[in-house]
């Protein structure tokens, strides 16, 4: 019998040695997921969870990976959205309606990846008000105004 394995692997492990944390942070090849990250009761508080995010933003975006993840209190947080605006520190936000690659609740996409995007709106951008001008140019010569002009 042949049996499948798909890519999907634990990332990261050593961090948890390092830190003393629980840590399941899994790479399925095309994103990051982060399922668990525990700081022991006597670390929290002292900017561990902040250098362990840290190092993972860092690798994702080394790698080119965006992270999600689902804020929970399972784990020994204090409340959801005290761990909602700790991530947001890190970037993350709510996951768009249209994202459907999987059922976590926030994402931090890739930042290289969110700059080539702004690059190619800016380029959109550009050429849209220089078709603009282009257009309101072409009225004024011939004496109608754009009625869509603010």
């Amino acid at each position: 019998m042949k049996y499948l394995k798909l890519y999907e692997e634990f990332v990261l492990q050593e961090l948890e040695d390092e830190y003393n944390i629980e840590l399941d942070l899994h790479d399925n090849g095309d994103y990051m997921s982060l399922s668990k990250l525990i700081v022991a009761p006597g670390d929290r508080k002292g900017g561990v969870g902040t250098e362990v995010m840290n190092k993972i933003c860092k690798y994702a975006d080394e790698i080119g990976r965006d992270i999600y993840l689902t804020p929970d209190t399972t784990y020994g947080g204090t409340s959801k959205s005290r761990l909602e605006s700790f991530y947001k520190g890190f970037n993350f936000k709510k996951k768009p309606k249209h994202d459907f690659k999987n059922r976590e609740t926030m994402v931090r996409y890739n930042e290289k990846l969110e700059d080539q995007e702004d690059e190619k709106l800016s380029k959109i951008r550009h050429y849209h008000g220089a078709v603009q001008d282009l257009d309101d140019w072409l009225r004024s010569k011939i004496g109608e105004t754009n009625p869509y002009k603010d």
